[in-house]
């Protein structure tokens, strides 16, 4: 199971974002797990649920413009922040 895992009413494992999205909630991994689960993960794998909610970036995808546009223009969606999109201009 993944670190970014929970269970919903049926008892099938979804992400935290694909959780709150479903429910129109906004509950963190910290609300469900207690306090401090977040720290305790490995630093690539808060970065991947802290940054990319319900999208999943691939590993290993070629350094290249349209790659590091691509991911810029996800995580703006995402997050509603395109500063990083924009600064590719």
């Amino acid at each position: 199971m993944q670190s970014d895992c929970v269970l919903d009413e049926r008892n099938h494992t979804v992400s935290i974002a694909e959780y709150n999205y479903m429910h129109n909630t906004n509950y963190s991994l910290d609300d469900v797990y207690g306090k401090g689960y977040m720290d305790s993960l490995p630093e690539d794998e808060r970065d991947t649920i802290a940054t990319c909610g319900k999208l999943k970036i691939q590993d290993d995808l070629p350094d290249t413009l349209y790659t590091r546009a691509s991911v810029a223009l996800g995580r703006g969606i995402v997050d509603g922040d395109f500063d990083e999109f924009e600064s590719l201009s």
